[in-house]
């Protein structure tokens, strides 16, 4: 936050507990779907806030809820409140698609659930990956994607990624071994035609694997940090 309030800050909110489930499986969450979990920026429960439902188990009582909050005060607790148990909603209450990001997220891709691999961008710009070779699976935060040799998830090229700044972020987990000397791709956004653009991957120094940046204008590396100087991976 540093010495300014933070704005459009997006918070996932994830819950695992018994109340949560459904009322026919012994729960007090009404709607199937999540509709009457809803998020309010009073106590009073008047002023709705927008927001993504990543995830719904109401089986097991599993939730992801990605929440947009207005302002993040840097010197007090900001608080936000959720509500649930109300049959008389059936319909979702957190806003539009992509309402719970702001405009500086260009894409959003969840993979949720685990069971149903969708690769739908949650922002406004709704640029869905396309998959190949690929399945759902168990993520930290609800579901993933499984990629295997060969497969990928490509994003279509957009007008929003061509911001010479920016930063990734993701999660990963390799259960593959990778020989000395060589890499894994984990994303990269480029140019093919030219080789220009980002790379990410994990690399195996001849000990353990290390992350690897890349930068390329056209086919020259104009920047890398390989070997010891990418962060240690312990998996």
């Amino acid at each position: 936050v540093g010495s300014t309030d933070s704005t459009n800050f997006t918070v996932l909110v994830s819950i695992n507990d018994s109340t949560f489930k459904t009322v026919s499986n012994g729960g007090r969450v009404q709607n199937i779907n999540a509709f009457d979990v809803n998020f309010y920026s009073d106590s009073g429960y008047t002023s709705l806030l927008n927001w993504e439902t990543e995830s719904y188990d109401p089986v097991n009582g599993i939730g992801a809820f990605w929440v947009n909050i207005p302002t993040v005060s840097h010197t007090t607790d900001t608080l936000f409140y959720m509500k649930f148990g109300d049959s008389f909603i059936t319909t979702f209450q957190g806003g539009s698609i992509g309402s719970a990001w702001a405009s500086d997220y260009k894409g959003v891709w969840h993979y949720p659930n685990g069971a149903t691999l969708s690769t739908a961008d949650s922002t406004i710009n709704a640029n869905s990956g396309i998959g190949s070779t690929v399945s759902a699976g168990t993520g930290i935060i609800g579901g993933g994607v499984v990629l295997t040799n060969p497969s990928s998830v490509k994003i279509p090229s957009s007008a929003n990624y061509d911001s010479t700044t920016g930063s990734w972020s993701l999660w990963i987990k390799t259960s593959q071994s990778i020989s000395s000397g060589t890499a894994k791709l984990i994303m990269a956004r480029s140019n093919s035609t030219s080789r220009s653009g980002i790379s990410l991957s994990i690399y195996n120094v001849g000990i353990t694997g290390h992350f690897v940046a890349q930068v390329y204008n056209a086919t020259v590396n104009v920047y890398s940090n390989t070997g010891t100087e990418g962060p240690q991976i312990n998996d």
